[in-house]
């Protein structure tokens, strides 16, 4: 989830904790705690970028390092407040376990993947319930947490509010998950009308939202993309194709950057060709343009990088590299994406 977020949930989790004891201090660490995995973002500034792509939500986000660092962040907050023996070494530590603990678990709802199990496995937790920014989960909490800050932390009413706070977002993330199956089994029933198999099927939430989702489904060596609103009604899913040219990888230069990209897509990718560069597009990561009613151009790719080609006459250790898209997010296209979510568009 993004940074607020973690922030938000972080100082609820160290309200509800040590709220009574230490006030707003259980506030403030809670959302230190709950923001330090995310520091993982600061090796992108050295890192080439698909060691980034794969080392992010891995080490920071690990049970291992939880469990490390808990106890460390437990004792430098004990010592900070020294002077104030009212909580313990073991009470902070809590908190900072929690803390910690709680942002790579919420990250676990999103797509990327998260290497809850590293070092012991690489395998990336995705269960793509939720999108990464959602206010209908953040602001709610977050309005809740302001408001109790202001009072005192013996006040009955503050830890009432900390609970309720945490409790409202917890069920709206339950729902995602019971918002999802219902979106799977949907997205089924429009691939089996047209005799289409939905083995392979992956569902996404769109930006800002849970009502508008994304299926996508391997197809003849392509993928199927379509989009449904829980606000659609009766309306039929729209389906585009999407070639997946991944012959065009014979064309690329063999490198362990390139096998770590496509084991990291886990088969939703495909390639394109543009002003002589080849592009590897993770299709995880969704279109820009693909919930439109009509699309008549080729599709505004999200993630994409740019392949190191056999025939290249750049030196061989030539890196892939990131390849920015070339879209423009106006009011209108947000206004057009917010009726689609609606149902309207």
């Amino acid at each position: 989830m993004d940074s607020l977020t973690q922030i938000t949930l972080g100082a609820g989790v160290g309200e509800v904790l040590l709220g009574r004891k230490a006030g707003n201090k259980a506030l403030l660490w809670g959302a230190v705690a709950g923001t330090i995995p995310d520091l993982d973002a600061l090796a992108g500034l050295f890192l080439p970028p698909v060691e980034y792509f794969v080392f992010h939500r891995s080490v920071t986000h690990s049970i291992l390092f939880v469990v490390l660092l808990a106890p460390l962040l437990g004792w430098l907050i004990h010592w900070i407040h020294r002077r104030d023996p009212a909580v313990t070494w073991w009470e902070w530590t809590r908190l900072a376990f929690w803390g910690l603990f709680t942002h790579p678990l919420l990250d676990c709802f999103t797509g990327y993947g998260t290497q809850l199990f590293w070092p012991f496995s690489d395998h990336r937790i995705e269960w793509n319930t939720i999108f990464v920014v959602d206010p209908f989960y953040t602001l709610p909490f977050l309005a809740g947490l302001i408001a109790l800050a202001f009072l005192n932390r013996e006040s009955p009413a503050r830890r009432r509010l900390a609970v309720a706070a945490l409790a409202v977002s917890t069920v709206y993330l339950g729902l995602t998950v019971v918002h999802k199956q219902l979106v799977e089994h949907r997205f089924s029933e429009a691939l089996s009308e047209r005799g289409i198999p939905a083995g392979r099927l992956m569902t996404s939430p769109t930006p800002f939202n849970n009502l508008l989702w994304r299926g996508l489904v391997p197809f003849r060596g392509g993928y199927l993309e379509g989009y449904w609103s829980r606000l659609d009604g009766d309306a039929p899913i729209r389906f585009r194709y999407i070639e997946g040219r991944h012959n065009l990888l014979g064309q690329a230069r063999p490198s362990e950057e390139l096998r770590q990209l496509l084991r990291a897509s886990d088969g939703y990718f495909c390639l394109t060709e543009s002003g002589g560069d080849l592009l590897y597009h993770d299709l995880r990561f969704g279109t820009l343009d693909g919930w439109a009613a009509i699309t008549v151009h080729e599709p505004a790719f999200i993630f994409s990088f740019k392949l190191p080609r056999l025939d290249d006459r750049t030196p061989p250790d030539t890196r892939v590299s990131r390849a920015r898209a070339d879209f423009k997010v106006d009011g209108g296209m947000l206004r057009a994406f917010f009726a689609r979510v609606l149902g309207t568009g």
